[in-house]
C-alpha cells in the first residue's frame, strides 16, 4: 500500500509540474516558434550528416561553417532585437573557436592509434573543455571578459 501512495504523489507532481510548464509556455512563450527553431536546426545537422556521407569535402565545407553560431544570432536577434547582446555573443563566439579546434587536432589523432571511437571522443571532448578552461582565465588576465 504505502508504494501505490508514493506512485500516486509522483504522478500528481508530475502531472502539476507538466501542467505548470505548459502554462509558462502558453502564456510567455510562442512554442509554436520555438518548435520551429529547434526543428530547423536538427534539420540542418541532419542534411550535414547526410551529405558528408557521399562526400566529405561537402560535409566538411558545411560543417565548418558556424551554422549555429549564425541560427543562434538569427534567433537572438529575432527575439530580443537587441544587438548589444548580439555583439557580446559575437565576440565570444570568436574567443571561443580557438580552443573548440582542439578538438579537432585531438579526435583523428586518437583515432589514428586505433583508440576507441567513444573513449577518443571523450578524451577529445575534455581536452576541449580543458582548452576552454585554460582560455577563459589567459583572456580574464589580460582584462578580456567574454
Amino acid at each position: 500500500m504505502p508504494n501505490r501512495q508514493i506512485l500516486k504523489n509522483f504522478l500528481n507532481k508530475y502531472i502539476k509540474f507538466a501542467y505548470n510548464f505548459f502554462l509558462f509556455y502558453h502564456n510567455n512563450m510562442n512554442i509554436y516558434y520555438e518548435i520551429t527553431k529547434i526543428f530547423i536546426t536538427a534539420v540542418i545537422i541532419a542534411l550535414i550528416s547526410i551529405i558528408s556521407k557521399t562526400s566529405s569535402l561537402v560535409g566538411s565545407i558545411l560543417a565548418s561553417i558556424p551554422l549555429v553560431s549564425v541560427l543562434g544570432i538569427i534567433w537572438l536577434y529575432r527575439d530580443t532585437k537587441n544587438t548589444q547582446s548580439i555583439i557580446d555573443l559575437s565576440y565570444g563566439v570568436f574567443w571561443l573557436v580557438i580552443p573548440s579546434l582542439s578538438f579537432y587536432l585531438i579526435f583523428p589523432y586518437l583515432l589514428k592509434k586505433e583508440v576507441n571511437f567513444y573513449l577518443s571522443l571523450t578524451l577529445s571532448l575534455t581536452g576541449m573543455i580543458i582548452f576552454y578552461f585554460l582560455t577563459i582565465k589567459t583572456l580574464n588576465y589580460f582584462g578580456i571578459s567574454i
